[in-house]
């Protein structure tokens, strides 16, 4: 349509059309629907400029599908430099002879069908953007149809400017919305990745936790995938949190991420706080049971409070042990598998081994719980750990017993050749009365002290002295019953007898000397490391 033909109307519907626009973005696409209507020309390009750079920020009624793209173009060539450089409309009757471009962008202009173009700025302080008009046929643009371009993309550019104050101040009131209810959320103890959703409810980018495979500055989608159909993706570092970043899927400024990342960092500084103190009083706590410190002990119940800890719910006192004397890692892991079954129980290391106090509320919990603890020594593989199950503690007092008497039963576990990974005290009958008295250390050298003649004439000469004496006292000394349980003549077994009590220096037909034997060989499989010699006495 010839600016001649133009009516007052037409432009009042024009400038109508850019005013309806909703959003800064859609600002400069209505514009060039309304220089083309106005003007009658094939298409138009709005371009902001951006340092040495136009980029295309709008594009209408071209063919091409690559013209659609974001293409960022030097700002001192061709049409659009010579319309910055001289800061007035410029008009070319044949662009590609009158212009020189990258032959790419000649290929894809010669496929648009372009002939004519006239490229006029967008008004503003500064030369802050270029509009570029295309004709497919030879056209010669008009002074007044260049000033009614310029009118055009003057008041698309002060209605942008208008738009873009008010979403920023809309999105300033959301992201502050936003931190509040982040904060909140957070100080509500909901995890990070819960909390965000919120958040992005209220930003409309969706934000979110993640991996950072590399320290480093900011990442851009440009950065990272040139596929135009995806939400443009920012990531900064959570401070504090070195293997974690904060991922925005849209458009949000770095400067938002990068605070609601602070909000995430300080919650997550204020978690790590929070754990270590726990550990620290749990520590405490543990530890003054376990040494039964009776100042400690009078101060427990204030403890248990700090702790969430109610000290009225019975708990057993497990003692768990490996090779190597257990570090804060595995001890994490096994305070993960025992929260994974029982929410409120409580562990800490001592002395090399970690000890867990499991809550048993009833008589259907206590059945249940050597099952639970096998299952949590499984999955601590390939850790070879063994675990004592102490009695269940009613009160405080109960604690320094049942913590002894857990040791020894995981000792038993440890030391003895029968495989079993969990040993519980109360399945040691009256043995357990040896916690007591010093454990499995204490007892070695008892029962190396009683039987120690016997295994190192056994271990010189390859004889089984020591099975033969066991036979003999669970047949109660019944010779022929003996012999014909070992398979061997009544004489040679007269001989062994008279030989073993040489050696013990005890006399066999004596009840006391026999008791304390009888119990050294009971006490030998509990605690000789050496599961073979211990295998010995499993024969027959």
């Amino acid at each position: 349509m010839p600016t001649s033909e133009l009516s007052a109307a037409d432009v009042l519907i024009a400038v109508r059309d850019i005013a309806e626009t909703t959003t800064a973005r859609e600002v400069p696409a209505s514009a060039l629907v309304a220089a083309r209507s106005m003007l009658g020309v094939d298409a138009a390009v709005w371009m902001d400029v951006e340092g040495d750079e136009v980029t295309i920020q709008a594009v209408s009624g071209f063919l091409q599908p690559e013209t659609h793209r974001s293409l960022r173009m030097s700002a001192h060539e061709g049409l659009i430099g010579m319309v910055l450089t001289q800061g007035e409309p410029v008009a070319l009757l044949d662009y590609l002879r009158e212009t020189s471009t990258p032959p790419s962008r000649r290929e894809l202009l010669r496929r648009e069908g372009v002939v004519s173009a006239a490229g006029v700025p967008v008004p503003g302080e500064g030369s802050r953007g270029v509009v570029v008009l295309i004709s497919r046929t030879a056209r010669e643009f008009a002074e007044a149809e260049l000033r009614m371009a310029i009118g055009v993309a003057g008041i698309a550019q002060q209605l942008r400017d208008l738009r873009v104050e008010a979403e920023r101040a809309a999105a300033a009131t959301r992201f502050h919305r936003a931190v509040d209810a982040l904060s909140l959320a957070l100080l509500r103890g909901q995890s990070a990745d819960v909390a965000l959703e919120g958040t992005s409810d209220i930003l409309g980018p969706r934000v979110r936790v993640a991996g950072l495979p590399t320290p480093g500055p900011a990442k851009h989608a440009s950065d990272i995938s040139e596929d135009a159909t995806k939400p443009p993706l920012l990531h900064v570092p959570i401070p504090g949190a070195e293997q974690a970043q904060l991922a925005a899927e849209g458009g949000l400024p770095e400067s938002a991420l990068r605070t609601l990342a602070q909000v995430v960092g300080l919650d997550f500084a204020r978690q790590r706080a929070s754990m270590e103190t726990e550990i620290r009083l749990t520590d405490q706590f543990v530890h003054s049971l376990l040494t039964a410190d009776t100042d400690e002990l009078s101060r427990l119940w204030s403890s248990s409070a700090l702790l969430g800890m109610d000290m009225k719910v019975p708990r057993a006192v497990i003692s768990i042990s490996a090779k190597e004397p257990i570090g804060r890692p595995l001890l994490d892991r096994i305070v993960r598998e025992m929260r994974s079954r029982t929410f409120s129980g409580q562990a800490t290391t001592y002395k090399g081994a970690a000890f867990l106090l499991w809550p048993v509320s009833d008589q259907d919990a206590e059945r249940k719980l050597p099952a639970q603890i096998n299952e949590l020594l499984v999955a601590c593989r390939p850790h070879q750990v063994k675990a004592g199950l102490g009695p269940v503690c009613r009160g405080a007092d109960d604690y320094p017993a049942a913590v002894k008497e857990a040791i020894f039963a995981r000792q038993v576990a440890a030391f003895s050749s029968s495989g079993r990974n969990l040993v519980a005290s109360k399945d040691l009958g009256m043995y357990r009365l040896f916690a007591h008295i010093g454990g499995v250390e204490a007892l070695r050298g008892t029962v190396r002290e009683t039987l120690g003649p016997l295994l190192e004439a056994d271990a010189a000469s390859g004889s089984d002295l020591t099975h033969t004496l066991r036979v003999y006292l669970e047949r109660d000394r019944r010779i022929a019953d003996t012999a014909r349980a070992l398979q061997v003549h009544v004489n040679t077994l007269r001989y062994r007898i008279e030989r073993i009590g040489k050696l013990l220096k005890v006399d066999l037909d004596d009840p006391e000397a026999r008791f304390f034997v009888t119990l050294a060989l009971r006490l030998f499989p509990v605690v000789e490391e050496d599961a073979a010699r211990a295998h010995l006495l499993d024969k027959g």
